[in-house]
């Protein structure tokens, strides 16, 4: 008789464990997919330009450095250089850029970022 009282018990147990998963399966559940884009968006790439002229100046301690250069039209044109990004080359040698003085000859390739032309590479001539 205790035998059957305890697998009467142990059946009971069992049954209202297992309940709920019943439940939780018939629940509904709304797709994934429609909070998904449906297709990919291409992010537009920055325009490289490059410029060529007469380096007039460069200014290094101020917190956003300028490089302002003198075009062969003659006009005045200022770009801002990146501490970490932008490189130097003096031929196939890469320089610091330190190493600009005014008077050079360079041409330099640059990206427009927030609405600045940011330097990438000075190649001096």
């Amino acid at each position: 008789m205790k035998k059957n009282f305890t697998m009467g018990l142990i059946l009971t147990f069992m049954v209202l464990g297992l309940a709920p998963l019943a439940f939780a399966v018939e629940k509904s559940v709304a797709p994934v997919t429609a909070s998904m884009p449906t297709h990919t968006t291409a992010t537009a790439t920055p325009q490289v330009t490059s410029v060529e002229g007469t380096v007039v100046s460069i200014d290094m301690l101020s917190s956003t450095p300028t490089l302002k250069l003198t075009l062969a039209s003659g006009q005045l044109s200022s770009v801002q250089l990146d501490r970490l990004a932008t490189t130097v080359w003096k031929g196939s040698q890469p320089i610091g850029l330190t190493q600009l003085t005014a008077g050079q000859k360079v041409k330099v390739r640059c990206k427009a970022k927030n609405g600045k032309q940011i330097a990438n590479s000075i190649e001096i001539k």
